[in-house]
């Protein structure tokens, strides 16, 4: 029993992941949420100034995908709770990039979970 929730909480977190993004310039790096839109604005425009596609990633013409859930605790720290990624290096810059921010002012975000995509791909002319 216990098996098959955990089963379906990691198929509905998967799926949930692959909804929608946020696209940069030059080389494409999009993240998404899937939470409340108005309640994760902050979060989400916090989030999306502090990861940007890495240098090493663009020089190297890098792409893939980083799936994340994060929490924000009451002083506004930013923790990765479960991540996954098609590449090692990505997943470990989105994550270490994650766990450096402070949310000013977490608020109703904190003791919440949010889940996040990250595209990045090498964008075509």
């Amino acid at each position: 029993m216990k098996t098959s929730i955990s089963k379906k909480a990691v198929t509905v977190f998967l799926i949930l992941l692959f909804v929608s993004g946020i696209s940069f310039p030059a080389f494409t790096s999009t993240n998404s949420s899937i939470n409340n839109p108005e309640e994760t604005s902050d979060l989400k425009s916090i989030i999306q100034h502090h990861v940007e596609y890495p240098e090493y990633a663009k020089e190297h013409s890098l792409s893939g995908f980083v799936l994340v859930a994060v929490t924000v605790n009451n002083e506004g720290k930013i923790t990765v709770t479960e991540s996954y990624s098609n590449s090692d290096y990505l997943k470990e810059y989105v994550t270490g990039k994650l766990q450096e921010l402070i949310v000013d002012n977490p608020g109703e975000n904190a003791g919440k979970t949010f889940y996040y995509r990250f595209n990045f791909k090498k964008q075509s002319y």
